[in-house]
């Protein structure tokens, strides 16, 4: 997508010399960026980062109060209503995503999300390796105030 755009950009940059080269601009900017993790495990920090031409932009923070690694899948969906007050679902898709979570699961940090299993299974191994953290099950543990309210 960002290399059509950038050629959108310059062939419209014929036409209009002040808005081609934005489009252009932009087409690069998507064409070229990458996303990615990087990990510093003697520190113990971790960052979400954008990477474009080179450069890295995301902030370090602690894996200090993460002490797992869980793969969830999550569905993402749309829905519209009409004036009916008719709701339809307009598309649907499902996700698996690596996070970190703390020491009663309450906590989680989205790490990645990838389209199938098998390639979040296997980023999440390497992560495990590299962070020296268990991969487990999401099991939050229920907070006495659920527990009360369950009792009743």
């Amino acid at each position: 997508a960002g290399y059509l755009i950038m050629g959108l950009g310059l062939l419209s940059s014929l036409i209009n010399p002040f808005i081609g080269p934005l489009f252009a601009l932009g087409g690069a900017f998507v064409a070229l960026a990458k996303t990615g993790i990087a990990v510093d495990p003697e520190n113990e920090l971790f960052r979400s980062y954008n990477n474009f031409l080179g450069f890295h932009l995301g902030h370090w923070q602690s894996l200090k109060e993460y002490k797992f690694i869980c793969i969830l899948k999550v569905k993402r969906s749309t829905k519209a209503i009409s004036r009916a007050m008719v709701e339809t679902e307009t598309s649907s898709s499902s996700t698996f995503d690596i996070n970190l979570l703390n020491g009663n699961h309450r906590k989680k940090m989205l790490i990645a999300s990838f389209s199938t299993k098998e390639k979040a299974q296997e980023e999440a191994r390497l992560l495990s390796r590299a962070i020296n953290m268990d991969i487990v099950p999401y099991q939050p543990q229920l907070s006495a105030k659920t527990l009360q309210r369950r009792r009743r």
